[in-house]
């Protein structure tokens, strides 16, 4: 009896939540508006204290527990939906700065790796689910090796080197603030979200470690609490990758000596 109690409360309270629609298809639930001004609607999710921002012209609709709406303009930069011709999968565009990119992580599983010839620290894993688990997949989008990683996006897009992540970076504000506004609104861990203030959505799709540098065997490290996005970008024989973790501000730039792991893939156009 006490746990249908539980229950019961649970399904009640997320009940008397306020839903905001947005122009890039997201919806966040379990919202409590605090502030409509002439430029942000401001608001809370559950019992987090964090105030949130979304831009007012990002956002379509609030529907409220009693049944009411507020409706708001449609922006003429609603982000625009691609076509990926060879799987037919769609992703959300965002244009940041004088760059277009995808909003989302790219989920195309390449048909014949590149990997021949390539010279890598260790063992290389194919592209994968997060912890082999299809659904993963669909909520992070897919995991790729650097070489694989290069060739992986769509014609007319490409794997983004240093000078194009700075580029996105600077424009949401420098490296220290950016992945605050960078961060997916709902989906990272322990209140660690950000405003997603551009739409661009990053996710924590997790990594992919493999074996060596200390370690026997290959792990799977940190989805919904850590995000990592290769560079196209070299130092030597090393490459660059992004990343971001949940409960930080920052996004940090760094050398990964393992070119073999698995990390997550933004697309930018051409």
């Amino acid at each position: 009896m006490k746990i249908s109690t539980l229950i019961i409360v649970t399904l009640v309270s997320f009940a008397f939540a306020d839903i905001i629609h947005l122009q890039n298809g997201q919806e966040i639930t379990n919202a409590t508006v605090i502030e409509i001004n002439d430029t942000d609607v401001k608001y809370k999710i559950g019992e987090r204290q964090v105030i949130y921002i979304a831009k007012k012209v990002d956002v379509i609709s609030i529907l409220y527990p009693d049944g009411t709406k507020d409706e708001f303009e449609v922006s003429a930069i609603t982000p625009q939906v691609i076509t990926d011709s060879r799987d037919n999968k769609t992703y959300r565009t965002v244009k940041m700065g004088n760059l277009v990119w995808m909003a989302e992580n790219l989920n195309y599983i390449l048909p014949v790796s590149p990997l021949s010839g390539v010279n890598t620290r260790s063992t290389v894993s194919p592209s994968n689910c997060y912890n082999n688990k299809p659904e993963n997949c669909k909520k992070y989008g897919r995991l790729y090796n650097w070489v694989d990683a290069m060739v992986a996006c769509p014609k007319g897009w490409h794997l983004p080197n240093n000078a194009e992540w700075e580029a996105l970076l600077d424009f949401a504000g420098g490296k220290s603030i950016a992945g605050r506004k960078l961060k997916a609104q709902n989906e990272w861990a322990g209140g660690g979200s950000g405003t997603d203030e551009y739409g661009f959505s990053a996710l924590p799709g997790g990594f992919l470690s493999m074996p060596g540098g200390g370690s026997a065997s290959a792990r799977w490290y940190s989805a919904s609490s850590n995000g990592g996005w290769w560079s196209a970008s070299m130092r030597g024989e090393h490459v660059y990758r992004m990343s971001m973790v949940s409960g930080n501000s920052n996004v940090n730039s760094a050398i990964d000596y393992a070119t073999s792991g698995l990390s997550s893939v933004r697309c930018v156009q051409d």
